[in-house]
C-alpha cells in the first residue's frame, strides 16, 4: 500500500498515528496541494482530491473537528516532522 511508505514513527516524532496516519497524511498532503485552512483543505481532501484511491481512506468519513485535531497534533510535533522529514529526503540516492 502506498501510504506505508510515509509511515510515521512513533519513536522519531514522540506520537502515535495509528488510528490517524492517513488522515494526517491527508492534512499534510492538503496542505501543500491546496495551502488554506483546515476546512479549506477538508473540501478539497473530500470532494477535489484523488488522495483517496492513493491511500485507501475515504476523506468524506473524516469530521472537519478531527481535521482540527489532526492539525493541532501535527502543529505541536513539527519540529520532530521536520526533522523526520530532512532525514528522509537526505537518505534518499541522487
Amino acid at each position: 500500500m502506498a501510504s506505508s511508505n510515509f509511515a510515521l514513527s512513533r519513536s522519531r516524532i514522540g506520537f502515535d498515528f495509528s488510528t490517524l496516519q492517513r488522515p494526517a497524511i491527508g492534512a499534510i498532503i492538503g496542505r501543500a496541494g491546496e495551502p488554506g485552512s483546515e476546512l479549506a483543505t477538508h473540501r478539497w481532501l473530500r470532494d477535489h482530491s484523488g488522495l483517496e484511491e492513493l491511500i485507501g481512506y475515504d476523506f468524506a468519513t473524516i469530521k472537519l473537528y478531527e481535521m482540527y485535531r489532526i492539525a493541532d497534533r501535527l502543529l505541536a510535533r513539527k519540529a520532530a516532522l521536520e526533522e523526520y522529514s530532512a532525514l528522509g529526503v537526505a537518505s534518499r540516492p541522487g
